[in-house]
């Protein structure tokens, strides 16, 4: 899948389009039985990914997928109380390799709300 990723922490980080990164996978052991796999249909950056990118709160697995916030359509609710279909936003916490810059992305589903029909996903 297409995917944003930082490849390094650094106080003058980058990111770059890698075009092959790996579509997550679910298992039932992901946020405690609460992951989900989501179609990001938007995603966004905030000042808490600068701070990630720089390295300062702390580091994940490299390379990882910035963003920590989206919205999209769940395309595997796992056990979550979501449906497939379902439009949600979240503000996702990027501990694993995925955040929502990505066109699809493994999340906790506790992190999620509905998104109403008369809600675009870039609202």
């Amino acid at each position: 899948m297409k995917a944003v990723v930082a490849k390094s922490f650094a106080e003058d980080f980058k990111f770059s389009v890698d075009p092959d990164f790996p579509k997550p996978v679910l298992s039932e052991d992901d946020f405690d039985g609460h992951g989900m796999i989501v179609k990001v249909c938007a995603g966004g950056i905030n000042p808490v990914d600068y701070k990630i990118a720089q390295g300062h709160l702390g580091k994940m697995p490299l390379p990882y997928i910035p963003g920590c916030d989206l919205a999209g359509i769940v395309e595997d609710p796992g056990k979550s109380s979501f449906a497939k279909g379902d439009r949600i936003c979240a503000h996702i916490n990027i501990n694993e390799q995925y955040g929502g810059l990505c066109e699809f992305t493994k999340m906790d589903s506790r992190s999620a709300a509905i998104i109403p029909a008369s809600v675009s996903f870039e609202e």
